[in-house]
């Protein structure tokens, strides 16, 4: 930690200025949480503060206290700009994805298309050329829980602590951790078999495959031999799990950031995403494990580069806000449209890759679905969208924008 937490800091501070200096105007997504607090902190030491504005969107989850952690950091900066978008001011997800943008693979965005929009537009009105984001953070710093066997080979007592303190902060048995904290089979073993398996094993390389159960045998036999194919030549992005875990993420979350910021473009907005800087990158995954996350403490090498930078009180912070109530509330209200878009004229269906008798049934008891299968199917409505885009076929008006806001 007394080297990495240097190195980080450095890399982040100089991932920062690249994208704001000699920007008139800088604008961050200041959720509240560790990682935009970071960068709203980095930007500001950069350009000051009348050159900063802070841009915050409030959580429906009641018990979310991300808007206060988020007006504490803004407090620290005298002269930067801080908007608050309290729950229905801005449109919510979901609205007006009859109207997508045309991109070039599904993507969360174009299934929101006016929230995104607004958002950019918002900034762009308060002289904002560059935004910065914090996605990217959480892949960095939060490891997956084969970190803990290698943890155990030069450091058993830490290893006995965190195994320990996971199972207490998520409420398992400690043998349950232990039996997550294994080193898995070989990575190319592992995905030949990765869609065999059921989702009480133990954690892989990565996460996933999730796998609809609407595909049609077709589409199934194409997703086997592909994954077989890979399998034969597969090497892993690094030789330790959670090392190879965290590329695998952030490698995902960069091809959706990028689909972001091709869209963001035209409304004058270059979106930032230092988190995913080769140098960031290698700053934190260069660090011990144990050191970069911890049941313990929140993001704790993110905290110890912070120092001095972020507000000391911001730093002590214990909790973690989440936003799935808010995404729940948009996809309730959406049922209907979602009904409407994967029925009879479901493009995927057409193209033999959906069952469309199984994905009805889905439909029908969306409000009694566990979290997967939730999952599941606001990935097929994003696929969905983005298949109509792609071959240019029109979709169901679905709800009016005035009616979805949240």
């Amino acid at each position: 930690m007394p080297s990495a937490a240097p190195a980080l800091r450095d890399a982040l501070h100089r991932a920062v200025a690249v994208r704001t200096r000699g920007e008139p105007s800088v604008g961050c997504e200041l959720s509240g949480g560790a990682d935009s607090a970071a960068l709203s902190a980095l930007a500001y030491e950069e350009v000051g503060g009348a050159r900063l504005a802070n841009f915050t969107r409030a959580p429906a989850d009641p018990g979310n206290d991300d808007t206060d952690w988020a007006r504490l950091v803004a407090t620290s900066q005298p002269g930067a700009s801080h908007d608050v978008f309290e729950v229905g001011s801005i449109p919510g997800q979901f609205a007006g994805m009859d109207a997508p943008f045309a991109l070039d693979a599904p993507s969360p965005s174009a299934a929101s298309p006016l929230r995104s929009a607004f958002w950019w537009r918002h900034a762009a009105g308060a002289g904002a050329r560059t935004l910065l984001s914090g996605k990217g953070g959480d892949e960095l710093t939060l490891t997956a829980l084969p970190y803990l066997w290698y943890t155990r080979r030069r450091d058993r007592r830490t290893a006995r602590q965190h195994v320990k303190g996971w199972a207490a902060l998520w409420g398992v048995p400690v043998q349950q951790i232990r039996s997550r904290a294994v080193a898995p089979e070989p990575y190319a073993a592992w995905l030949a078999g990765c869609l065999t398996r059921g989702d009480g094993e133990p954690f892989g390389w990565e996460a996933g495959p999730h796998v609809p159960p609407w595909l049609t045998p077709s589409a199934r036999t194409v997703l086997a031999e592909t994954v077989g194919a890979a399998a034969d030549v597969a090497e892993p992005l690094h030789d330790r799990p959670h090392q190879h875990t965290a590329m695998a993420a952030i490698r995902a979350l960069a091809r959706w950031n990028r689909l972001q910021a091709d869209v963001a473009g035209p409304f004058g907005i270059r979106l930032g995403y230092p988190y995913a800087d080769q140098q960031v990158i290698e700053a934190a995954l260069a660090t011990r494990a144990e050191a970069r996350t911890s049941p313990y403490q929140n993001k704790p090498l993110l905290t110890a580069a912070m120092r001095g930078i972020v507000p000391a009180a911001h730093l002590t912070r214990r909790t973690k806000g989440g936003y799935s109530a808010d995404t729940t509330s948009a996809a309730a209200a959406m049922q209907g449209a979602f009904a409407r878009l994967l029925d009879a004229d479901c493009l995927l269906a057409s193209y033999g890759l959906i069952d469309a008798e199984r994905l009805r049934a889905a439909l029908t008891g969306w409000d009694r679905l566990n979290e997967r299968t939730d999952l599941l199917l606001h990935l097929t409505v994003m696929c969905e969208i983005w298949a109509r885009t792609a071959d240019n076929r029109p979709l169901p008006t679905l709800v009016p924008p005035a009616e979805t806001r949240c």
